[in-house]
């Protein structure tokens, strides 16, 4: 009946707007390399999808390597192993950190980063999807007798969805770290492309046009024990 009629043109309606939305917010287009002479690549051969960087010291700063388009859109499985690099702004030369320590099972594709200077350790958000989640990878930086980074302990809990969170930097008493979360809705563990099913489709959906009535953006105070993993 008319009723019948009046649902299935709002439903084409509402799908129109969306379609549109998505495309007027250019969700689907992907952003190029374009050089002039103002701005050029540091690292480009060496670093892989590079989301943030801290200063370490004398104009050298710590910079992660986590192949993010890769692992966002496609998962871990294929992504160009992560490392963090030092880069020194005196002459942009580029060298990775040797790491030592870090658990061979899960995967290191760092996002945001912060080194503290007061404890000399280096934390770095990281996602490893099916193979170990969303978690903050803590190192001490060991300058002696060569710059490299040791592995203490990842930090896991259970509001850190999966490719959701962005950003960490140590508190002010041991133990505390702040976490920032980017994301309503999780990443498909198999990356966006591969949602496995509705829920996952219907997140992605949720993540791209939600954003524009409520974010939901959010900062998380989180302390743990020395000898637990678990905020």
């Amino acid at each position: 009946g008319s009723c019948g009629n009046s649902v299935s043109l709002l439903i084409v309606l509402l799908a129109a707007l969306v379609y549109y939305l998505y495309n007027f917010l250019g969700f689907p287009l992907e952003l190029s390399y374009f050089p002039n002479d103002r701005c050029t690549l540091v690292g480009k051969e060496k670093m892989v999808g590079s989301e943030d960087l801290t200063h370490y010291k004398n104009g050298i700063y710590f910079v992660s390597s986590g192949d993010l388009h890769h692992v966002f859109n496609q998962g871990v499985e294929g992504a160009h192993p992560g490392g963090i690099f030092t880069v020194d702004l005196k002459d942009n030369s580029v060298k990775q950190v040797p790491m030592n320590g870090a658990p061979a099972a899960i995967p290191f594709q760092p996002h945001g980063i912060f080194f503290s200077n007061s404890s000399r350790r280096l934390y770095a958000i990281s996602h490893g999807h099916d193979k170990g989640g969303s978690r903050i990878f803590v190192f001490k930086v060991v300058d002696l007798p060569s710059l490299s980074l040791s592995f203490e302990r990842s930090i896991l809990s259970a509001v850190f969805l999966n490719s959701g969170i962005n950003d960490v930097v140590e508190g002010g008493e041991p133990g505390e770290i702040y976490v920032t979360k980017w994301l309503l809705y999780p990443i498909p563990v198999k990356g966006k492309k591969n949602p496995q099913n509705l829920q996952e489709k219907l997140q992605l959906l949720g993540n791209d046009l939600l954003p524009m009535v409520d974010a939901r953006t959010a900062v998380y105070r989180c302390t743990y024990a020395v000898d637990n993993e678990t905020p």
